[in-house]
């Protein structure tokens, strides 16, 4: 299976609305591929990839923000800060599985539920998805499968961490550049060298993180030169709106092969999309039509709507709505819908208002992790 992401949402002062237009537009093509693998969005899975850069490059900028006010990263609260902002859905949406799963048969199999429920809960996914590594993998491992891709984000949130610690100094940001560059290369290259095994490729930690990399290179490079989204913005606008189309055709298919892709060429999604990063931030007539409210008001719940999903089309498929079809996939688009927007105001928002100590964060997560993963092995 093919699937998404989480993102951060940065302070109010380097806040870009265009960037949740740019979200918007990643969540909607990987739900139609998931409505509809053979139809018009085939390549939809890519939208993972945009994902992957954009997070990257928020992730890497707020870490870069913080070693130039405060001279170090505190690691423990800026682990808690992504915990505190993945978890409390991400874990509300695997308890709703495991209820649906005790009340009725319907949707999926019970037949490794607990093995997935584990990985969800403890950031995992994509290890477990390239265990299983079979065909379809997604209606194998069933309603959690596209937590994949926020493990691979998760993984990396640590490893990033790990390396402005490690690289603390007079060179801090020189040092994790040339660290983020040799993690790029080092990625390109294992995928490039790995055979045609497609869930490793696709699912592996080392070979998407390039993707994640790239983000955080642009990152870096804007903090190095502070006019790069001010200076000569007509080309860098046309060079995003050219990239942008480009991902349109791979998004639909049009050119691009999972296979070409996932060895050695996935970093190109990237770089695109990198480039249309920059031109959005750029505020031109691209960042004002990402900027558009609708697209703003989905780009902010689409971490929930990635969690809710797959689920939803399990559930819905034949014999309550059928397989496919138009007005089967715009019902299952308005139970997404609105099952996103309650996980987002009824848990995501309250949850990331609360105040704590970092530890204590950690602890409740590590608890409700524990507990999660006990009422599996009790029901299933």
């Amino acid at each position: 299976m093919r699937a998404r992401t989480s993102g951060e949402h940065v302070h109010s002062s380097q806040y870009s609305p265009a960037l949740d237009g740019l979200r918007a537009i990643c969540i909607s093509v990987v739900l139609l591929y998931h409505l509809d693998p053979g139809g018009w969005f085939r390549g939809g899975y890519l939208g993972v990839s945009v994902f992957f850069a954009l997070s990257g490059f928020l992730i890497v900028r707020n870490l870069v923000t913080e070693v130039s006010t405060t001279g170090r990263v505190d690691v423990v609260r800026f682990w808690s800060r992504r915990v505190q902002r993945l978890a409390p859905a991400t874990l509300a949406t695997v308890a709703a599985v495991l209820v649906f799963t005790k009340i009725t048969e319907r949707g999926w199999s019970t037949n490794g539920l607990f093995g997935s429920t584990l990985a969800a809960a403890f950031s995992m996914m994509n290890g477990h998805v390239i265990h299983v590594g079979r065909q379809n993998v997604l209606y194998i491992l069933g309603p959690l499968g596209p937590m994949w891709s926020l493990a691979v984000e998760e993984q990396f949130y640590f490893a990033i961490a790990v390396l402005f610690v490690v690289a603390r100094g007079r060179n801090t940001l020189r040092t994790v550049t040339i660290g983020l560059c040799a993690v790029t290369v080092a990625s390109v290259a294992v995928s490039a060298s790995l055979n045609d095994y497609l869930p490793r490729l696709e699912f592996g930690t080392d070979t998407r993180a390039a993707e994640l990399a790239l983000g955080g290179l642009l990152a870096l490079a804007a903090h190095r030169w502070p006019t790069l989204f001010t200076d000569r913005v007509v080309i860098k606008r046309a060079i995003g709106a050219v990239s942008l189309a480009v991902l349109v055709l791979l998004f639909t298919a049009v050119i691009g092969s999972p296979e070409v892709l996932f060895q050695g060429w996935i970093f190109v999604v990237a770089l695109l999309s990198v480039a249309v990063i920059i031109a959005l931030m750029t505020e031109g007539r691209l960042g004002r039509a990402a900027s558009w409210p609708p697209l703003v008001a989905l780009g902010r719940i689409s971490f929930a709507l990635y969690l809710v999903h797959w689920p939803i089309i399990l559930i819905t498929r034949a014999p309550i709505l059928g397989q496919s079809g138009l007005r089967a996939n715009i019902v299952r688009v308005v139970m997404c819908l609105i099952a996103a927007w309650l996980l987002h105001v009824v848990v995501e928002q309250p949850i990331r208002k609360v105040r704590s100590t970092p530890c204590r964060i950690l602890l409740v997560w590590l608890s409700a992790s524990i507990a999660l993963s006990a009422v599996a092995y009790a029901v299933l």
